[in-house]
């Protein structure tokens, strides 16, 4: 999982050449971990560790509740967008139990479903049938 959390880290940068600093976090998470792989100094400065926890915990909570989302609209969920004040977070489902999180400034330079489609692609290379090779 971690692997996938750093080439999605690596992805957003390369997508996001001209706005590096829109990347504020890349994280994953399955059963037994929940990690950030990079946090800018912005939001470490903004939010203590128990923020940041439970940010994830509720990305891990949102991927197991996607099987009913796919359920009632008949179609895969690719990915769940929160729009904040001031940061846009996406989860991107890698399962029932795992996951990617990745949060952007929300201001910043990109074209969003672009960039999603970007980090879906780069996610799908690590797919191996319906699970993720770690």
């Amino acid at each position: 999982m971690e692997q996938v959390a750093r080439s999605v880290r690596e992805e957003l940068e390369n997508h996001l050449v001209g706005d590096t600093n829109a990347v504020n976090a890349v994280g994953y998470f399955n059963e037994e971990t929940q990690e950030f792989i990079y946090l800018s100094s912005e939001l470490e400065r903004q939010y203590d560790r128990t923020a940041l926890t439970d940010i994830l915990e509720n990305a891990f909570l949102d991927v197991w509740g996607a099987i009913n989302q796919e359920e009632m609209y008949g179609s895969e969920l690719h990915a769940t967008t929160r729009v904040y004040d001031t940061y846009v977070d996406t989860v991107i489902a890698l399962g029932e139990t795992k996951g990617i999180i990745f949060i952007l400034d929300r201001d910043g330079d990109y074209q969003y479903p672009e960039l999603v489609k970007s980090i879906q692609d780069t996610v799908d290379r690590y797919e191996v049938g319906a699970t993720i090779d770690v």
